[in-house]
Formats: C-alpha cells, sequence, structure tokens
C-alpha cells in the first residue's frame, strides 16, 4: 500500500510553475523549457547542437514557444553570433529599445520580427528570454534556437513541398513552413472512419494543434493498434483485484503485477475533466540522475520532486481517450520518452471520463529502460491532474496548479522470481538441455568401457 508523507514534501517548489520553450525556430534539444538562469549554466542552459535553421536576412520571421505559465513581466529576442575569444556580438529584436523588455503581452506565445538586411553568420542563435519578475527582477528563463543568416538563405519546408509561396504539408505536420508536428488535421488521420478514433484540436493559439483520441479497444499515435482490452472491458475491472493508495483528495492509485508477463498495471483516477498524470523514479535517486542526458549540464543547487521521473499522462475527450509514455530531467514540461532517446513502450493503454473523473489505465513492463524506471520496489511518486482556469484549455499539458499536485512513497513489491518470465523460461530450457547432453555424453562413454576385456572393465569400476 502506499503511505503519505508529510505535508513538506508535497510542497513542490513554487518554481514548478514557469516553462517556455521556442517552437520555431525550435529550440536546442531536447526542448527543455524551464532553463533558468539560476539553476542553469551557460548564456542558453543548453549547448549548441547539431541541427540548424535556416532564415533570410531582411526576412519576417514568426518566433513562436511554448508557455506552461505566464510569469509577471516581458520577453526579449537577441541574435547572438558567438564568435571567439570574448568576441561575441548580439544584436537586440525585440523590442527596440536596447536592454528593455517586451511588455503588456503576458500570454503572447508567438511575435513576428524582422531580421535586419545585411547580418550574415554560420553559426549563431536565437535566444528568448522570458522574465519572472515575481522572483526578482533578474530570475529569467532561456531557451535558444540555433540559426543560420544569409541574404541568400533558402527557407525551405521542414517538410513536405513548396508551391509558390506556400508549403503543402504531409500528415502530421503544420505551419507556414511545415515545422509543427501534429498527430491528424482530420479524422481520417486517427482512422475515424473505421470507428477507431477522432481528431481533436487541443489548441489553436501557435497552429492547429490536432490529436487523435482513441475509442475503447484502440490505441497509437493514429489510433491504429488493437489494446489488450475489447471495447467492453477497457473500462472494467473489479477494484479488489488491485492494491490501493489514496494520494489526494479524490485522487486514487490501483495497481497489480501481471507476473507470467512481468508486467504492472496502473489505474489512476482524479477529480478533473483535463489531463491526469503519474510519474515514479526509485526512492534512493538522489540528484546524481541529472546527469541523464548527458548532453545537457546538470541544473545546480536543488533536487526537485518532479526531476529524473519517468511519467505516464493520459487525456479523455468524447468518449475517447489518448495516453502517453513520458519523462523529465527537471521541471520541464514531461516530453515523450523519443525525446531523450527512449521509446512508447506502454503495452496497452486507455483513458476515460465519467461523472466529473478522468481514469487513466496502463499495463507496461515492471522493467526500465532508457528514460524509463523499473515499476519495483519502493518508489518515489508524483500526481498532477490540469486545472480549469482561464489560459489552460482542456487537455493542454501546462502547469498544474497548486492544489491539483502531489507526493507519496509506494511499494510497489518485487516479482515473484526477481526475473522477467521470458528468462526464466529460457534458463529452465537450457538447463535441461545440458543435463540431457550430460546424459547422452556418460551413456556413450559407459559403451565404450564395456568394449574392454572384462578385467580392465572391472578394474576401472
Amino acid at each position: 500500500m502506499g503511505r503519505r508523507r508529510g505535508a513538506g514534501l508535497l510542497l513542490l517548489l513554487s518554481g514548478a510553475q514557469a516553462h517556455v520553450s521556442l517552437l520555431w525556430p525550435p529550440a536546442r534539444a531536447p526542448g527543455l523549457d524551464f532553463l533558468d538562469s539560476l539553476r542553469t549554466e551557460g548564456d542558453c542552459g543548453a549547448p549548441p547542437g547539431q541541427a540548424r535553421t535556416s532564415l533570410r536576412s531582411g526576412s519576417p520571421v514568426n518566433i513562436s514557444w511554448s508557455l506552461a505559465y505566464a510569469h509577471g513581466g516581458g520577453y526579449r529576442l537577441t541574435l547572438v553570433s558567438p564568435g571567439g575569444k570574448g568576441e561575441e556580438l548580439a544584436l537586440q529584436l525585440l523590442p527596440a529599445a536596447p536592454g528593455e523588455w517586451q511588455t503588456g503581452e503576458r500570454f503572447s506565445r508567438s511575435h513576428v520580427v524582422t531580421l535586419p538586411q545585411g547580418v550574415q553568420c554560420d553559426d549563431c542563435y536565437l535566444k528568448l528570454e522570458r522574465q519572472a519578475t515575481e522572483w526578482g527582477k533578474n530570475y529569467i528563463f532561456r531557451s535558444c534556437a540555433d540559426v543560420v543568416v544569409s541574404s541568400t538563405a533558402e527557407e525551405k519546408c521542414v517538410e513536405g513541398s513548396r508551391e509558390g509561396e506556400r508549403c503543402t504539408c504531409p500528415r502530421g505536420r503544420a505551419g507556414e513552413r511545415c515545422q509543427y508536428t501534429v498527430d491528424c488535421s482530420s479524422d481520417m488521420d486517427c482512422n475515424g472512419p473505421k470507428g477507431r478514433g477522432k481528431c481533436i484540436v487541443t489548441d489553436t493559439t501557435v497552429y492547429r494543434e490536432g490529436r487523435c483520441f482513441c475509442a475503447p479497444g484502440w490505441q497509437g499515435e493514429q489510433c491504429d493498434s488493437r489494446s489488450r482490452w475489447s471495447p467492453e472491458e477497457a473500462r472494467r475491472y473489479t477494484e479488489e483485484d488491485y492494491q490501493k493508495a489514496v494520494l489526494g483528495e479524490g485522487v486514487e492509485l490501483l495497481w497489480r503485477r501481471l507476473e507470467e508477463e512481468g508486467e504492472v498495471e496502473l489505474i489512476l483516477s482524479a477529480p478533473t475533466t483535463s489531463w491526469v498524470g503519474l510519474g515514479w523514479r526509485p526512492s534512493s535517486t538522489t540528484a546524481a540522475c541529472h546527469s541523464f542526458p548527458s548532453s545537457l549540464p546538470p541544473p545546480k543547487w536543488d533536487f526537485h520532486a518532479m526531476d529524473c521521473t519517468d511519467m505516464v499522462v493520459g487525456a479523455a475527450r468524447e468518449g475517447r481517450g489518448r495516453v502517453g509514455d513520458y519523462y523529465t530531467r527537471d521541471r520541464s514540461t514531461p516530453l515523450p520518452d523519443s525525446y531523450y532517446g527512449g521509446e512508447d513502450d506502454l503495452a496497452s493503454y486507455h483513458a476515460w471520463e465519467e461523472d466529473g473523473k478522468t481514469t487513466l489505465r496502463v499495463v507496461r513492463s515492471s522493467g526500465g529502460g532508457v528514460a524509463d524506471h523499473a515499476l519495483e520496489g519502493e518508489l518515489h511518486v508524483i500526481w498532477a491532474h490540469g486545472q480549469q482556469a482561464p489560459y489552460y484549455g482542456p487537455d493542454q499539458l501546462k502547469y498544474h496548479g497548486k492544489n491539483s499536485r502531489g507526493v507519496t512513497v509506494v511499494d510497489f513489491g518485487s516479482s515473484s522470481t526477481g526475473f522477467p518470465p521470458l528468462q526464466v523460461g529460457l534458463g529452465v530450457s537450457c538447463l535441461l538441455l545440458v543435463l540431457l547432453l550430460a546424459l547422452q555424453v556418460a551413456q556413450n562413454f559407459d559403451r565404450k568401457l564395456s568394449c574392454l576385456n572384462p578385467a580392465s572393465y572391472r578394474a576401472f569400476n
């Protein structure tokens, strides 16, 4: 069973509520949005990457970013050319007055700027800064995008093909340069005509963000895979078959081990009609976990309840649901495992809304992997769900609010063998094969001895 920690541990630091990351041009991988001037190093909090976006000097660019929480203060955009031996050059693009901040647009997530004529650099970066004035005038969040700027740069479609001045985007892409990733643009992309899913637009602030929500019995980015449960079984379970932990007011976690499959089933329910999320890491985890991914310098000073957590996040709409496998290194908005070099390896899942509650049901391996923690032993567990307030649209993965989150410890026990069933089966098979071979060798040796003269055979025995 789970046990609650004291109120001190339930207090997720107020710093968990700020997130900003460039969408276009794309931020340095993996696109973390909690790179603040206090805890992360350097000008950007993330080192330069290999990918660069080509921009044409003298042309307008619609700079866009994600914003999971709108702090007080403004934002600023600067084009930086690192140079060498302290010869860094910085050209402030926004606002026009040097050293000032663009204010009066607290919830803004995009701004069109015109790159100056004659600017040329092949190793520069755009730096977006966002203030958090309630924490001090020098507390700033940063996000950087590596770019190439020249007067001859060809502004290609990221994907798709150009027809005149427009890009024609393939399935899974949106935006004037097909620069944004989406699940769908119509029900057809979610196997809607087959009754498997529906394309639901969850946000239109920057681009039309279509996501596939799958009918019971179906899963996958395009609702193209069958889950382990039939449509009738997906929402049917008997509570007595599971262990139970009450995580918060109206928030419950059920779980059970599926020993034969080497898996764990989780069912999380919360009083919300927005997204729900569950995260975990070993209770013994320390700040040393910040070394993953190795491509990023670790944050300084503290070790937060969100840091280094494996997560599942689900949402439901119109009788359908979507679920994803996520990870976060720090207080950044969780990202799909693929951003960290892992993969979505959930075996079966579904999410649904009923009577003002959202329920998430997942089956996954009890073992760990890249961006995955094993569901074994005593685990530090966090939970959260979306808040319902202005700016926080339904099922948008933004800041959860102070009253929609918590921390606890849950002992998930361990598998009866300590090894996945497949490994146990292979081990037993190999052992039997060795015994059979040994018996065969012994029989052959005995036959050879019997061919000796009787005196020699008796003497050997």
